[in-house]
């Protein structure tokens, strides 16, 4: 853990008085003066207690400096146990799904398409009303894109069944 001789600190909103966050990523309590350790969740994000309570890092970062959202905290750069404010951003939750599928070393490069090893194709799916749509299997992977897109243009025309 690097300690950043200029960092910032501020009250997290509903804590004020008994822990602050800082802009390199840091949450103390202020009565003790020391800064939590962050435990990680299964799904690899960092969290830390307050008064009996389990709060992700980043969003309490976010919180403390750009105010309350329902929007998805991004990491920028992947890590999500990096939680200094310069690697956050607030993002819908379509824009993360986009930056994940653009920045991992996964089975295809299309948002939406994967590859089925189980039957040599690759598969086309996409939410919509919070349930998820198989479009298809494909030979080729560009197939399965332009069916995602079309799925995704008469998603937002509202003609998709």
């Amino acid at each position: 853990m690097r300690i950043e001789v200029n960092d910032v600190w501020k009250d997290i909103p509903g804590y004020e008085g008994l822990y602050e966050a800082s802009l390199s990523g840091k949450i103390r309590n202020v009565k003790r003066g020391r800064i939590l350790k962050q435990s990680k969740f299964t799904c690899g994000y960092g969290y830390v207690t307050l008064s009996k309570k389990k709060f992700r890092c980043h969003r309490l970062i976010m919180l403390t400096f750009h105010g309350e959202s329902e929007l998805t905290v991004d990491h920028i750069n992947g890590d999500k146990m990096d939680n200094r404010l310069v690697n956050l951003r607030y993002m819908t939750q379509r824009d993360n799904n986009k930056e994940y599928y653009k920045n991992r070393d996964g089975t295809s490069k299309f948002v939406g398409v994967s590859w089925r090893s189980d039957s040599n194709k690759y598969r086309s799916v996409i939410r919509h009303d919070k349930h998820l749509h198989s479009l298809g299997s494909f030979d080729d992977e560009l197939q399965a894109a332009v069916a995602y897109k079309i799925a995704e243009t008469e998603i937002q025309l509202g003609v998709f069944a």
